[in-house]
């Protein structure tokens, strides 16, 4: 401490210590400080006078400026600039943040009473803010003098001198487009219509929509005629959004950039509806993956009336509808006339004519595209310098086998082909999509078959009901069909998929090639095919085999399989060893083999089973192993016509048993049956054939099992005088027969309900039941003697219409039958009637679409004398019977109807009275050309 006290002592005493110049550049510094902020404190008073003034100032310039903006807007052809409107929008917002301000400024001078302290406190602060608030406001002032407030936005050369189109030039592309004339048709016919505005061409990949763009923009660019003077063609492709569209048109409409570059979508839009709002133009889209906001972009809203067109290509029937489509376009695959046109020109006559073999074996190749245009081109341009047969026939094989191996199918098509697969909405969608792949090629799938064959595998299980998962499955079918990568068949319950649409699911669903056999599906093989196939096996998971015997045996020797659909074969009987190698099994399908007779009780070795479907097989008992599969869930019997017993125990030992179905299946051991489905736990759904007043008594007290039922047909209850359905609310189909005692059938909630026949059923007077069915689809009512009325009530508690929904009805030999309804009814499903030996029925309630009905058969001296309420229900009858060409006397009794509606959804249809023949128009033209 004290050597501390000498050396302070000996700095102070130093006399050469300068101590004044730090101490006063310390004052100074401190007073500067102190005076500038006591000046925010006098100076307060005033700054906010001068803040006043400059504010009210800026009001003014505002003012003026937003007057010259209105004046611009009242011009058509002129845009706003954006500084302008950047700076009217700064000086809103100051406006607001000044004048909040000097608010605050009035409550504290009120307050300027308190204590020195917080007098002084509060004045520093305002008086601080009133000087920025002066500063910024003067800069706003001095950057609010603008010359020009807005542009010209018109194109280099009006629309009144214009000669040419603009906008508009031509696009390379072949001069010939093959097939697609009456596409090209349309399309032409309604641009130049006033009904279309909005023109949608969809079609799935590769089948040329492009093509048929590209032909309409040189069609106008070479025969316009003055109608359009505006035309643009954009590509869309899946990543463009709004924006991108935006300024595809200011590019493709020579706008200066500089005009639009760092404006926002809204005001971008602003200047394009301008640009176009009074133009006659056409706008060419291509490759739209989803919905465009035509106002978002600034495009007027094409109407039938403007002459303002917008077509636009998709691969979805969805996105037309979402555009607002006026008509949609499908541009379809080649005809095969066509097809072989465009392949002859891509492999050229040299090449044709190098060989005699070559021109049958290029028809083949050419069969194999299915008349898809890609395709056609890609294997054309390869197959070009093939010059000897065997080059061909190598190539015939391999797109029969494993198309992904062909040269440019992997570089040129299956890519091309998979934007479709990779745009579909989720992956439970995509999953269900390469499963329909098993199917084979141009076989057509029963909707509710492949349905219920992704039930059973799992992909809908996120759906607790039966019911639920099913629609939803039926929802995805529709997803695809939107998306075209499948079509309707030959009736709406029939699906079918494109050869070269298969090849890329087959391909996708093998990791794109990485694991060439992980799906495999074959028909009828051949030598070649066979060891090929059989020695790459061990890692399929999902096969199928359809129509020959000799490799099912050798197919299922391999651990990883999951899924096996064995169909249309002639097996009498399977070996037990075939199902001793299947150890993690879950899906089985042996239905259509219509010779099988027997299965061995060595199928109760598939532990693992969850899905059995033994439909349409000649099974006539089923085997005792059956108990031993405690896991299934899905057991399918429907069309085993030789089925005489259902041992009770079999099911019981099912106790994960969810849907159990045998249509059309006539099994004698019912009662113990529904017992044993009633005690499990887990059923949820059944279709049943009864026989017994016992067995109609238990469905009838018992109320689980009528939740569970889906499908019912119930025959000779002799005993049975009144039938009830209470809790039947997922019923769909409902056939009655030979119930000789039967008079009142009861029921409530069949909204599900789609087909009804009640045959021979003597002492029934009514269906009033059907009032609670307004979505019935299909009626057959025939021999019922004292049956006097369809229907006697003329309201629904379920507030829809009775049979509104109807599409097929047939009264037959109904000698009491006076009325079919008391009220008039719009039928705008309806397109079949058939009515034979109802002699008392004096009129039809139904008011049929004029465009819908298809057939009415009757016989034609009770035809005339028919009573009418409504004339134009009769001139269409009229029409429709005529057009039959029907005679007197003429009987229909013998034609059998119809399947019921949702029994097409079960039946499959072969052409061939032969399952093991060709039943496809491609396979026979195979033929044709190898004969």
């Amino acid at each position: 401490m004290a050597t501390e006290f000498i050396k302070i002592t000996s700095f102070l005493l130093n006399p050469n210590m300068d101590l004044v110049t730090p101490i006063w550049t310390i004052v100074s510094s401190s007073w500067g400080c102190i005076s500038h902020h006591a000046q925010y404190m006098s100076d307060l008073e005033e700054n906010l006078s001068s803040l006043k003034d400059a504010l009210d100032e800026l009001k003014g310039t505002h003012e003026d400026l937003r007057q010259r903006v209105a004046l611009v807007g009242e011009n058509p052809r002129k845009v706003v600039s954006k500084q302008v409107e950047d700076w009217l929008r700064k000086v809103e917002d100051l406006e607001k943040k000044v004048d909040r301000f000097l608010q605050e400024t009035n409550v504290n001078a009120q307050s300027r009473c308190l204590a020195r302290c917080c007098h002084c406190r509060s004045s520093y602060k305002l008086g601080k803010q009133a000087v920025k608030f002066l500063g910024v406001v003067n800069d706003l002032k001095d950057k609010g003098r603008f010359d020009v407030v807005g542009f010209e936005c018109t194109l280099t050369s009006s629309s009144s001198t214009v000669k040419k189109i603009e906008g508009l030039s031509e696009i390379p592309m072949d001069e010939n487009v093959v097939g697609m004339e009456t596409s090209f048709d349309v399309a032409w016919r309604n641009l130049h219509t006033e009904s279309s505005g909005i023109i949608g061409l969809y079609g799935m990949g590769g089948v040329g929509k492009t093509t048929l763009l590209k032909k309409i923009n040189n069609e106008l660019f070479k025969r316009n005629n003055g109608r359009f003077d505006l035309v643009i063609w954009i590509v869309a492709s899946k990543q463009a959004k709004e924006e991108t569209i935006q300024d595809t048109i200011l590019r493709k409409m020579d706008i200066p950039i500089q005009s639009w570059r760092d404006k926002d979508e809204h005001e971008k839009a602003k200047i394009i509806c301008i640009l176009l709002r009074e133009r006659k133009f056409v706008l060419l889209l291509d490759d739209l993956w989803e919905f465009v906001d035509l106002v978002k972009v600034g495009i007027p809203l094409p109407s039938c009336q403007n002459m303002q067109k917008l077509i636009f290509t998709t691969r979805s029937e969805e996105v037309c509808a979402q555009m607002g489509a006026h008509i949609s376009i499908k541009v379809r695959c080649l005809t095969p006339e066509a097809a072989w046109s465009l392949f002859q020109e891509r492999v050229g006559e040299t090449t044709l004519n190098s060989h005699p073999q070559i021109p049958k074996l290029a028809r083949l190749v050419a069969i194999e595209c299915d008349g898809l245009p890609l395709a056609l081109i890609t294997l054309g341009r390869a197959m070009a310098s093939r010059k000897k047969p065997y080059e061909w026939e190598y190539a015939i094989q391999v797109l029969k086998t494993y198309p992904s191996r062909f040269v440019g199918m992997v570089d040129h098509v299956l890519p091309v082909l998979k934007f479709s697969y990779d745009s579909l909405p989720d992956e439970i969608v995509k999953t269900c999509f390469l499963y329909c792949s098993l199917f084979p090629e141009d076989h057509e799938i029963v909707q509710h078959d492949l349905v219920d064959l992704w039930t059973g595998e799992g992909f809908l299980n996120d759906f607790t009901g039966i019911n639920e998962a099913r629609n939803y499955g039926l929802y995805i079918i529709e997803t695809l069909k939107l998306a075209c990568l499948l079509e309707e068949g030959q009736s709406e319950f029939l699906l079918k998929m494109h050869d070269v649409i298969r090849d890329m699911a087959l391909w996708i669903a093998c990791d794109c090639g990485l694991k060439k056999n992980r799906f495999l599906a074959q028909e009828h093989f051949n030598s070649m095919e066979k060891h090929e196939s059989v020695a790459e096996w061990p890692e399929v998971e999902r096969a199928s085999l359809w129509g020959n015997d000799e490799e099912v045996l050798q197919w299922a020797h391999y651990p990883s399989l999951i899924t096996y659909l064995i169909r249309r074969t002639s097996f009498t009987d399977f070996p037990s060893e075939f199902f001793e190698f299947l150890p993690t099994i879950r899906v089985l399908d042996l239905s259509e083999n219509e010779r099988l007779l027997e299965l061995p009780n060595a199928i109760g070795s598939l532990t693992t089973l969850e899905y059995l479907n033994l439909s349409k097989t000649q099974l006539r008992t089923l085997p005792d192993g059956l108990k031993n599969l405690r896991g299934l869930r899905y057991l399918l019997l429907d069309f085993m016509t030789c089925l005489k017993d259902i041992p009770a125990e079999i099911i019981s030992n099912m106790s994960h048993l969810r849907v159990f179905r045998m249509n059309f299946s006539f099994g004698r051991g019912i009662k113990g049956l529904l017992g044993a489905l009633e005690a499990n736990k887990h059923i949820r759904e059944i279709s049943i054939y009864l026989c017994s007043s016992v067995s109609s008594t238990m469905l009838r007290t018992s109320k689980k099992l009528q939740e569970c039922i889906r499908n019912l047909r119930i025959e000779e209850c002799s005993k049975t005088s009144t039938f009830e359905l209470s809790y039947s609310k997922y019923l769909e189909s409902l056939h009655i027969y030979n119930m000789l005692t039967l008079k009142d059938i009861k029921s409530a909630h069949l909204r599900n309900l789609q087909s009804v026949i009640v045959y021979r059923c003597s002492q029934l007077i009514n269906l009033n039941f059907l009032v609670f069915a307004p979505n019935i689809q299909s009626l057959w009512v025939t021999y019922c003697q004292s049956l006097q009325d369809l229907i006697t009530e003329t309201t629904s508690n379920e507030g829809l219409n009775t049979f509104s929904s109807l599409k097929r009805m047939r009264l037959d030999n109904l000698p009491c039958l006076k009325g079919i309804y008391p009220g008039v009814i719009a039928s705008p499903s309806l397109e079949e009637v058939y009515i034979s030996k109802c002699p008392q029925l004096r009129k039809l309630p139904f008011i049929p679409d004029a465009k819908r009905l298809m057939i009415m058969r009757a016989e034609i001296r009770w035809f005339r004398r028919l009573q009418w309420e409504d004339e134009s229900a009769k001139s269409h009858f009229c029409h429709q019977f005529k057009s039959l060409g029907l005679i007197e006397g003429t009987d229909f009794t013998g034609i059998e109807p119809h399947w019921p509606e949702n029994m097409d959804l079960y039946h499959t249809r072969v052409t061939d009275s032969d399952p093991f023949s060709c039943s496809t128009s491609r396979e026979k033209e195979r033929q044709q050309i190898l004969w």
